[in-house]
């Protein structure tokens, strides 16, 4: 009966030893993972202060991005509008210039025609002009001749008349203008006395 207290006895203090030394290694990674946790919470409170800077940074940054782009889309609205009011007046002076344009061909095409008609009409008065002058050398060359006969036959039959013979002739041909027969009975009528 005695040996039975003490073996309970050692069986008591054994588990109060692996008690104590559970208790121990509990403590002891209680420690290692508060160490862990308060070094893992260091990096986070590290992250989100990290992470802060950084969204006020972005924040900044879409900020005068957001600023930027305002300005270039104005400055752009501005320009588009400027190029849309030079285009309308680009649109419009090609209007007006193709308007003159056309005018201007409508009224060399007339000028054209009105010239070809002119043409026509020159050619066909020069035409007129040669036949009625060859008409008039024709019709003054009878005339001539026949006043060259008439003449010749009263000078034969009146020489006293001779020299008034010439001086008509001569004052005939000078009237008509026909400058070859002028020279050659003109010269004739120099050497009457």
């Amino acid at each position: 009966m005695g040996a039975l207290p003490n073996m309970e006895t050692d069986i008591l203090l054994h588990n109060l030893q692996r008690i104590i030394q559970e208790n121990d290694r509990l403590k002891k990674e209680l420690a290692e993972r508060t160490t862990k946790a308060e070094t893992q919470n260091d990096k986070i409170s590290e992250l989100l202060q990290r992470n802060q800077r950084l969204m006020e940074q972005n924040n900044a940054f879409l900020e005068k991005s957001s600023n930027t782009f305002e300005a270039s889309a104005t400055h752009s609205q501005a320009r588009i509008q400027g190029l849309e009011k030079e285009k309308a007046l680009l649109a419009t002076q090609l209007s007006t210039a193709t308007a003159q344009v056309e005018l201007l061909q409508t009224t060399v095409t007339w000028l054209k025609t009105r010239e070809l008609e002119l043409d026509q009409q020159v050619a066909a008065l020069h035409d007129t002009e040669w036949k009625q002058k060859k008409d008039f050398e024709d019709v003054t060359l009878r005339l001539t001749g026949g006043l060259i006969m008439q003449q010749a036959t009263l000078s034969i039959m009146h020489p006293v008349n001779s020299h008034l013979y010439y001086k008509t002739v001569f004052l005939y041909l000078y009237l008509t203008q026909n400058l070859h027969q002028f020279c050659v009975y003109g010269v004739d009528m120099l050497h009457v006395t």
